[in-house]
C-alpha cells in the first residue's frame, strides 16, 4: 500500500552519533536527535532554535525557506519597506 505519510520521514535510527555530539528533543520529528552546533541567530528565538530543533529539522527548514524565496521573487539583501 502506498505511503500514507504527507510530511517528512524522520532519519534513520541506525545512523551512528558522533562521541560528544549535541542531542536536542526535536519538536519537528518528536525525537532525541544531533542538534545544531550554534544558534542560527541572535536572540531568545535563536536560543530557542538552538535548543528544540535537530540538524536534519533545520535542514529541512533552509530548503523550505529556499523554495518560499523563489516562489516569491524575495531578495533578502533588500531591506522592506515601512509603510
Amino acid at each position: 500500500m502506498a505511503n500514507d505519510s504527507c510530511g517528512p520521514t524522520p532519519p534513520a535510527t541506525n545512523e551512528p552519533v558522533k562521541p560528544g555530539t549535541r542531542i536536542v528533543h526535536c519538536v519537528k520529528f518528536d525525537r532525541d536527535l544531533p542538534g545544531l552546533d550554534r544558534p542560527p541567530w541572535k536572540g531568545e528565538l535563536g536560543k530557542r532554535v538552538y535548543e528544540s530543533v535537530s540538524k536534519d529539522a533545520w535542514k529541512l527548514w533552509i530548503e523550505h525557506s529556499k523554495m518560499v524565496m523563489n516562489e516569491y521573487r524575495l531578495n533578502p539583501s533588500i531591506p522592506a519597506r515601512k509603510k
